[in-house]
């Protein structure tokens, strides 16, 4: 099986969804970006993440062989701790609804990308992932400083313990 990375959602990663070919069908991992930098309110930032949550999991429609579903956001700095609340019990529910919806598992995995500056980084983790089978960690909530040294997948795992 080929896998492919599909970038959707908002522009965080702009050099590489300039390319067109960044949209792929079937992809094994479909990346989605959520820029939530333009509110400072909590209840509101918790709110758009909660849209882009709901927005990336009818994205998975159009990937029929998915193993895993990342939404990357970021947000203000003093709103981080609030939000990664938000973004794990999004990642429970979405992964519950593609189970179901799928009859098998994808893992979902929330990524705080608020500071990244190595996108060539993020891309060769996001890859790392891509050839990899779901159903190591099912569902997580991280930041970037918790994948610079090691995989996604084992950021993941250490979440759920």
């Amino acid at each position: 099986m080929t896998t492919k990375l599909s970038y959707e959602g908002d522009d965080i990663f702009p050099e590489r969804q300039s390319r067109d070919d960044m949209k792929a069908s079937n992809a094994t991992c479909l990346i989605w970006g959520a820029d939530l930098t333009s509110t400072n309110r909590r209840r509101q930032v918790r709110h758009e993440l909660r849209e882009h949550a709901i927005a990336a999991f009818a994205a998975t429609r159009a990937h029929a062989t998915l193993r895993h579903l990342i939404v990357a956001y970021r947000c203000a700095l003093h709103l981080r701790d609030r939000v990664q609340i938000t973004a794990y019990s999004e990642s429970r529910r979405i992964h519950a609804d593609l189970e179901l919806k799928r009859a098998r598992d994808i893992d979902v995995i929330m990524i705080d990308v608020t500071g990244l500056v190595d996108n060539h980084l993020a891309e060769q983790r996001f890859n790392e992932l891509a050839v990899r089978r779901a159903g190591v960690a099912g569902y997580a909530a991280i930041s970037w400083n918790d994948i610079r040294h090691q995989s996604i997948q084992v950021a993941s795992a250490q979440d759920i313990v």
